[in-house]
């Protein structure tokens, strides 16, 4: 095997074997740099659905050698899926050294948030979970807002010329894509689909008088998204899509409110209710009569028949869940509702999908004040 490394996925390249990890055509190996494995070209060029091959343990052994040579670790989370990307794994390795902690995909949320709405939120989450960075970044590898900062911030707090950066996050947070604008290229593989990135992959840089050498680690696959549930061609097409809708939808009592035929809720009282999901997501109002039907007769186009069996073969729960008007409901992997008085609902999902009441974007200024 050579000792040249895929830089798409981070594998070691070999030109033995087309069925194995790494493969390049053998005279591509011998004679050539900077090159990405058949799984990469493929999955870059035609979108070709990459196949799991690490297990939980894998991962986190490759970021803890990763941590162990690096200055100053980077964590990467979520701005629409935030609760699935704050797992233990993942906040625990950030004590380990220096940190910077970073919101992506910001461009995503609602556009009537304010950034100090936004950073208070941010920041109360973070410390809540006893992890305190050497600073915060807010951040969208789309639109390229924020990213000189990273870079900034990376120099003012190492304070060396030379610096080793590991980069943490759960699949799907979008660290290749942030690294690659860091890196100014598109040396990484970036995907729609979990744990493109399978090994340790270095790339330096060079930002004014220092050399930033960062160190991609494979994402963590948390447990209770949506995402995990379905095939893997149509969990691309939640929340890991490029936008999200926002719908407002009013409910009468009794009334149940679908997420296509994914999960339903039904409200006790008359409310308004903000829903976030992406837009292959049909909201849909129905009453009790009607809402079974509908989630496995072929109303909704999101699954195929034989897929919505498969769907529902799993266990299915309803918890019944009180919000008020500060509070948000996160369907991990899917997306989130908002309240705009105080409702209870009851909210049927299968039960390894986690859904977790948390604090609304734009209450935690207003609430951080409270506390003043």
């Amino acid at each position: 095997m050579s000792d040249k490394q895929c830089k798409g996925c981070g594998e070691k390249l070999q030109s033995e074997d087309k069925n194995l990890k790494g493969y390049v055509p053998f005279e591509k190996l011998l004679l050539q740099d900077n090159l990405i494995c058949q799984n990469c070209f493929r999955l870059k060029n035609y979108g070709k659905i990459p196949e799991e091959t690490m297990s939980k343990k894998e991962y986190k052994d490759v970021a803890i050698a990763s941590i162990k040579e690096a200055d100053i670790v980077l964590g990467i989370f979520d701005a629409v899926d935030i609760e699935s990307s704050m797992v233990t794994e993942i906040l625990d390795l950030l004590d380990e050294k220096e940190s910077i902690v970073v919101l992506n995909k910001i461009d995503l949320l609602e556009k009537n948030y304010t950034m100090p709405e936004i950073s208070s939120w941010f920041r109360k989450k973070i410390i809540e979970n006893n992890i305190f960075p050497q600073s915060f970044c807010f951040v969208s590898s789309k639109t390229n807002e924020g990213i000189n900062g990273i870079l900034h911030k990376i120099k003012d707090i190492c304070g060396k010329k030379q610096v080793k950066v590991c980069v943490l996050g759960v699949s799907n947070v979008g660290k290749s894509s942030l690294l690659n604008r860091l890196i100014g290229s598109n040396k990484l593989t970036t995907s729609k689909y979990s744990g493109t990135t399978k090994r340790s992959i270095k790339t330096t840089v060079k930002y004014k008088d220092i050399k930033i050498t960062f160190i991609d680690t494979p994402g963590i696959v948390p447990e209770g998204r949506m995402n995990e549930m379905l095939p893997k061609d149509k969990a691309v097409l939640l929340l890991n899509s490029k936008s999200v809708q926002k719908n407002k939808v009013r409910l009468n009592e009794g009334q149940y409110l679908t997420f296509s035929n994914l999960i339903y809720i039904m409200v006790e009282n008359k409310c308004e209710l903000d829903c976030y999901a992406s837009k292959n997501i049909q909201f849909h109002v129905t009453n009790k009569q009607k809402v079974d039907e509908l989630m496995t007769n072929g109303f909704f186009t999101l699954l195929s028949k034989e897929e919505t069996d498969e769907y529902y073969n799993h266990k299915f729960v309803i918890d019944k869940i009180s919000l008020t008007r500060d509070d948000a409901l996160d369907i991990l992997g899917l997306g989130y509702v908002e309240a705009n008085s105080s409702v209870t609902l009851s909210i049927k999902h299968p039960e390894e999908v986690k859904v977790i009441v948390r604090e609304k974007i734009k209450y935690a200024n207003k609430r951080q004040d409270e506390m003043l």
